[in-house]
């Protein structure tokens, strides 16, 4: 439940499910097809362990995979591991990728909407809420 609120559950659950597919997604943009970038890849996610673990005895470990990660990135500036098919491939797939998760989030973005719009607001005069805007505006220096 996000903030005590059911009723954005449905918004959280679309969310937490764009959130999954970008995460896949970055994995897929380091392919197992080259090793090279599947290093890279098990690299990157054993850092982001290391970095949540936290604690100073994993201060080597992350500068040894900086380096590591360093010296990749050098290598493929030189030499890039995968041929012009398999990154029109890989394009393909990445695009269709962020499509789905766009569709996603979408979805997050709509039923978050449909919360606002079918939201009870508190039950107060007509009058109160023209006072309360009247007062709003004032704040703000912008005069009816």
């Amino acid at each position: 439940m996000i903030l005590g609120k059911p009723d954005l559950q449905e918004a959280g659950e679309r969310f937490r499910a764009a959130a999954d597919l970008w995460h896949q997604m970055a994995l897929t943009a380091l392919p197992d097809s080259s090793p090279l970038l599947k290093e890279a890849r098990q690299l990157l996610l054993r850092r982001r362990a290391l970095f949540v673990a936290g604690g100073e005895g994993v201060t080597a470990e992350r500068a040894a995979i900086r380096e590591r990660l360093e010296a990749i990135r050098a290598a493929v500036a030189v030499e890039f591991p995968l041929s012009e098919a398999e990154v029109s491939v890989l394009l393909g797939d990445l695009s269709e990728q962020v499509s789905a998760i766009s569709q996603i989030e979408r979805e997050a973005v709509g039923a978050n909407k449909r919360r606002s719009i079918t939201a009870r607001r508190p039950s107060a005069s007509p009058e109160i809420w023209h006072q309360a805007v009247r007062h709003l505006l004032g704040v703000f220096g912008v005069s009816r």
